[in-house]
């Protein structure tokens, strides 16, 4: 889905590609993690640009559950990467 690859784009420049953000220095399984699960803004609020929510991976579930409910809260895509970067330990081994 565009819009997917797109957001994955988006955090990239403005979260990974930035030396100062936490971002930049997770590990390799961290940052997965939160780039592939903070998709979950689009599961409802693109509807009906897109056709249907973008369901993410299986794998990525209780994570992306934590953060769309924290997402419904806030609507504030920085609110929700700073979230995301606190909760991550308990969803990663690393």
């Amino acid at each position: 889905m565009f819009l997917h690859e797109l957001l994955h784009f988006q955090f990239i420049h403005y979260w990974d590609k930035e030396p100062n953000s936490a971002v930049s220095k997770l590990s390799d399984e961290r940052y997965e993690l939160l780039k592939e699960s903070l998709t979950v803004v689009l599961d409802n609020d693109f509807i009906p640009l897109i056709k249907e929510p973008d369901k993410g991976y299986v794998l990525h579930k209780e994570f992306r559950q934590e953060l769309y409910n924290y997402w419904i809260k806030t609507k504030n895509f920085d609110k929700l990467v700073k979230f995301g970067l606190e909760r991550l330990p308990a969803f990663c081994k690393k």
